[in-house]
């Protein structure tokens, strides 16, 4: 079992691997910032999840199963939409230019991501 601070426990048995509501694939990431969420500690917490189970497959509280190449997809698109925000945050853009240049139904992650870096 993995137990990152703040994002609940992955269980691991053999090839399979448990790990509820980390991820969403089917619909735009939720970060519950008001509960102590980040999206760079979910990115942490599942970078940690790979380099610690062998688990092959994984079952999500919103999704089918998936598998290790899923996982890291996602950790890929959550580390590129970060680097976006900061990119954009750096050249003095506001919360709101910054959302008009992203998906607009990442708007909730984007101003979750830019809160984060903003602190």
């Amino acid at each position: 079992m993995v137990t990152p601070p703040g994002y609940g426990s992955v269980f691991s048995r053999g090839e399979s691997g448990i790990i509820g509501d980390q991820i969403f694939t089917t619909r735009v990431q939720i970060i519950h910032a008001y509960k102590g969420g980040s999206s760079f500690g979910e990115v942490a917490a599942l970078e940690k999840m790979l380099s610690t189970i062998d688990a092959q497959k994984f079952v999500c509280g919103h999704n089918d199963v998936i598998d290790r190449a899923a996982v890291q997809n996602h950790i890929a698109q959550m580390k590129a939409l970060q680097q976006k925000v900061l990119d954009l945050q750096m050249k003095g853009q506001s919360i709101e230019e910054v959302q008009e240049q992203c998906e607009q139904n990442q708007s909730a992650l984007v101003k979750t991501i830019y809160n984060e870096i903003k602190k």
